[in-house]
């Protein structure tokens, strides 16, 4: 039963609407949906938007049986970790996974960033997200600067996006 419900939510997450076709992102330039989730790999505690006020946050929504999400994976950290010191919040929010399975990625793939898990994808239906990755640049303010849906990210157009939310 909980791989038919999972098959689903996959299902359902890689179906974009024709409406939604040459659309422009549904958030973008809006406010960024609030998030409090326990973060899993790379840290502790609670990851909470509304905290990181002040800062540009870079979310990559994925999953860990993701395909994309995998290729992509090498070039998220090494590109992110150029941006450490330009206040730039960087988290992964894993959608629709185990706790184990997603440990397990970050260590196959070298991934310090913290990660959180969605276990229920509440916040990434919050998101508005259609597929994985979904990658999502917050500005300081906490409006939606960047909504990038699929991958593998090119390394340019990451940069692009943590550029346009890192301090000047």
């Amino acid at each position: 039963m909980k791989a038919l419900a999972l098959l689903a939510a996959v299902t359902a997450m890689t179906f974009v609407p024709p409406a939604a076709v040459g659309q422009p992102p549904p958030l973008r330039d809006k406010p960024a949906p609030p998030i409090s989730l326990p973060i899993i790999a790379n840290g502790s505690g609670t990851f909470v938007l509304a905290h990181q006020r002040g800062h540009g946050v870079y979310l990559n929504f994925f999953a860990s049986w993701c395909e994309p999400c995998q290729e992509e994976a090498k070039t998220l950290e090494k590109v992110t970790a150029g941006f450490a010191g330009k206040d730039v919040r960087v988290i992964g929010i894993a959608e629709l996974d185990e706790a184990a399975s997603v440990m397990s990625f970050a260590r196959t793939h070298g991934v310090r960033y913290p990660i959180a898990l969605d276990k229920n994808g509440y916040v990434g239906a919050a998101y508005r997200m259609n597929e994985l990755p979904l990658h999502v640049f917050i500005g300081s303010n906490g409006i939606i600067r960047e909504y990038v849906e699929g991958g593998p990210i090119p390394e340019s157009e990451l940069r692009t996006g943590l550029t346009e939310i890192s301090a000047p």
